[in-house]
């Protein structure tokens, strides 16, 4: 985390992570780590490359010890990547993790139509700013919903999940939810009136 770019907020998290109460439960939504750039619709599944698999390790090896973390993920097998290594290095580290899977829900209900939504609204490739274009068309509903579930709709799902998760957990656990940046965007901007970074 600390040679890649993008450390730094990855870093001010973890910093967060131990300043909270290790008594309290708590929860996290995350972005996968790093993977390849997709440049169209048949890359839309590309898997972690190594420096992604490291950094998520290294992320988990520096969660605060002393908690139970519940590992969940998206239905992108990157997503699961991302998991999977913060769990080994919890584990590593000495840590109490478990992999708890995925997550039951999906934002993308026609995958055939969102492919074609993908070629034209990412044509330069997957870029933030192609990311944060294409969560402010799917936050003002400019998809049809039976293709993508609206980002209320999907915030007010992660929230019933959440509450669900943390009814059967114990005090010291932590839920870390490992999806994709437009997820996380559409939490920030539902559950806290945050615009995208």
């Amino acid at each position: 985390l600390d040679t890649v770019e993008w450390g730094a907020p990855a870093l001010k998290l973890l910093e967060h992570c131990h300043a909270l109460d290790p008594e309290l439960p708590a929860a996290m939504h995350i972005r996968h780590s790093e993977r390849p750039r997709i440049n169209n619709s048949d890359d839309l599944h590309a898997l972690l490359n190594e420096r992604g698999k490291e950094a998520a390790r290294d992320f988990g090896s520096r969660l605060p010890m002393g908690r139970v973390y519940r590992l969940h993920h998206s239905y992108f097998d990157r997503a699961r990547e991302t998991a999977e290594e913060i769990l080994r290095g919890i584990e590593d580290a000495g840590g109490e993790a478990e992999l708890v899977g995925t997550v039951d829900l999906e934002t993308i209900l026609d995958l055939e139509r969102y492919n074609h939504y993908f070629d034209r609204d990412f044509l330069g490739g997957d870029t933030p700013e192609s990311a944060t274009n294409y969560f402010f068309k799917w936050a003002s509903n400019r998809y049809p919903p039976d293709e993508i579930i609206p980002t209320l709709k999907f915030a007010q799902k992660c929230s019933e999940i959440l509450k669900k998760d943390l009814g059967t957990a114990g005090p010291r656990s932590m839920e870390i939810y490992v999806s994709h940046d437009t997820w996380v965007m559409a939490l920030l901007y539902h559950w806290f009136g945050m615009g995208p970074p």
